[in-house]
């Protein structure tokens, strides 16, 4: 958690910008060369997960570390995230034409799909997984919500009932 870049991959923010960019390969013709070319697609395979992973764990250690109001924006980009990374799986299940430009597998048996199919499978999948895989960070995030809101509520707890009194008159006045 010392390290720069684990802090920037474990924030909200920059996880929903950086998964759009990332999902919008999708819909270019560099998603077949990514695809067809196998030692590319054997890192990808690794290292995606790898990536996700890098973004969901730190959301754990930085609890403390974050106000409610930056944990409330944190889960309201999550939930946008959950929206916008979406399109892409459903661009690509209703486009009418293969967007990688993948080619037809000459010889294939007939059970298998043609480029279009498969992108329209491809488009279903990512969708699916796209959805499925933003729960679990709306649930750690709302976790983190709750441990927030519970620890400002136990130091305001904490005051003196005189204290307490005048930071809520300080409040009112709009001074606070």
């Amino acid at each position: 958690m010392r390290w720069r870049l684990v802090r920037l991959f474990g924030n909200a923010v920059f996880a929903t910008i950086f998964i759009a960019v990332v999902f919008c390969v999708f819909l270019t013709p560099l998603a077949w060369t990514l695809r067809g070319t196998p030692w590319i697609a054997t890192v990808l395979g690794v290292a995606v997960p790898l990536l996700r992973l890098a973004m969901v764990v730190p959301l754990f250690a930085l609890t403390a570390a974050h106000t409610g109001l930056f944990i409330t924006i944190e889960f309201l980009l999550a939930f946008v995230e959950l929206l916008i990374d979406s399109i892409p799986g459903i661009l690509l299940r209703l486009t009418d034409a293969v967007v990688d430009h993948a080619p037809t597998i000459a010889g294939a048996a007939s059970w298998w799909p043609t480029p279009l199919h498969d992108q329209h499978l491809a488009g279903d999948f990512l969708w699916f997984i796209a959805e499925v895989a933003d729960v679990p960070v709306l649930v750690i995030l709302m976790i983190r919500w709750m441990r927030s809101d519970r620890r400002d509520a136990a130091g305001f707890d904490d005051l003196p009932d005189e204290e307490y009194d005048a930071l809520v008159q300080e409040h009112m006045r709009g001074a606070g």
